[in-house]
């Protein structure tokens, strides 16, 4: 039961790990990120003993980071929607994203991993994508993906 949400971001430098924790203990102590030693934009968010998520920040130019990218394009293409090219224009612009790999606990307490998409609506511009339901903004779905 897990599944994957990406913010992805036009603003430049994207937030790293070190920041979101700071952003989330100022909301409450419990959440924590545990860095991976080898690789510093790799963590586990916590939420007391609890792993709500995994977490990535990558770069445009990083493998991943563009594999990612083209993936959601093709996607977004496939999509006969008005708002088809406002999405493909923001993957364009990409420069940075926010990858959640959404585990047991978050997916049962969302609201939890809320606090961290809230954060990043309100000081990145950019859209949220989210395994087989779309593209989202502040105020809701952009586009769906069917």
């Amino acid at each position: 039961m897990s599944y994957f949400m990406r913010y992805i971001t036009v603003e430049y430098p994207p937030p790293s790990l070190e920041e979101l924790q700071v952003v989330l203990r100022d909301v409450d102590v419990a959440y924590m990120i545990t860095l991976d030693d080898a690789e510093p934009s790799i963590g586990d968010l916590y939420y007391g003993d609890d792993v709500y998520a995994e977490l990535e920040v990558n770069l445009p130019g990083d493998p991943l980071c563009d594999e990612d990218i083209a993936d959601l394009a093709e996607e977004v293409m496939k999509q006969d929607d008005q708002n088809r090219d406002f999405v493909l224009d923001v993957l364009e612009l990409a420069m940075g994203i926010v990858v959640i790999h959404v585990l047991r606990a978050g997916h049962e307490d969302y609201p939890r991993l809320g606090v961290l998409i809230q954060y990043l609506f309100e000081n990145y511009g950019g859209l949220l994508q989210v395994d087989e339901e779309g593209f989202f903004n502040h105020e809701g779905r952009v586009i769906a993906l069917l």
